[in-house]
């Protein structure tokens, strides 16, 4: 038979459990309140602007439109890449809405991709330099810039961020696929956009202002102010470089709530 422990020992081994389980509980709650990690690197494009009110009512433009900004020194092709969109409260059977990519966006440029139509609207955006069918809400949405064109399987902050082919990710309103924290909510006559040195601290309420949408393409062309008609270069700290291609309309879109 082994001696009875003395029971001075009792108290030391509870201390000790103790003490390990209050380790445990700090080292959750840290994980728990950690800052999620930055998305995009700055070696990079970034998106630069979204908005989801083309051809609503009130809105100006007919097209929804996802713009990237090349905040980086050197031109970088973004072929076989792509912009993948989420409605704010994705679920496991959500739909990924993916629109391929191509050709490179020159150094300090934009790079416009112009998405569904609506049935209102009175002016056209510049010439884009890609196009997709995405319906883009206006109010709260998740873009993600991603280095491939297979639709990511991320439906959280946490889980898109762990995901090593997701280059930049924009969420705006209530969406819960966003880096730090999401960008305001958006309407039909306003977009969410970086500022013009695409300035990117991994934190889209930080980067984002809500303000009249300015969609750029590749050749520095912009639209008007409300009412205006007729694309025009845009005002900016970054240098025009010339437009490659040029893309057919898109169809409209079904009218409906979005």
């Amino acid at each position: 038979m082994s001696p009875t422990p003395s029971r001075a020992t009792v108290p030391v081994r509870r201390r000790t459990l103790a003490s390990a389980a209050a380790l445990a509980a700090a080292a959750l709650g840290a994980s728990l309140v950690a800052p999620l990690p930055a998305l995009a690197a700055a070696d990079t494009p970034v998106i630069s602007e979204v908005y989801g009110g083309g051809g609503n009512s009130g809105a100006q433009l007919r097209h929804d439109f996802v713009e990237l900004g090349n905040p980086t020194a050197a031109d970088v092709d973004i072929t076989g890449w792509s912009v993948q969109y989420l409605p704010a409260r994705p679920g496991p059977n959500t739909r990924v809405q993916v629109t391929p990519l191509s050709g490179a966006v020159a150094a300090g440029e934009h790079h416009l991709i112009r998405q569904a139509a609506g049935t209102g609207g009175t002016t056209d955006l510049p010439t884009p330099d890609d196009t997709g069918n995405t319906n883009m809400s206006a109010s709260a949405g998740a873009v993600l810039l991603v280095e491939g064109t297979d639709p990511v399987e991320c439906r959280t902050a946490v889980t898109c961020a762990e995901d090593g082919t997701i280059v930049d990710v924009v969420g705006y309103g209530d969406a819960v696929v966003h880096a730090g924290a999401p960008a305001p909510g958006t309407g039909n006559t306003t977009s969410a956009s970086r500022d013009g040195a695409f300035t990117h601290s991994g934190n889209n309420s930080a980067d984002f202002t809500v303000g009249e949408p300015t969609p750029t393409n590749s050749a520095g062309e912009t639209v008007e102010g409300p009412g205006g008609e007729s694309p025009r270069s845009r005002s900016s700290p970054v240098t025009c470089a010339s437009t490659t291609s040029r893309a057919p309309p898109a169809p409209p879109r079904t009218p409906g709530s979005r």
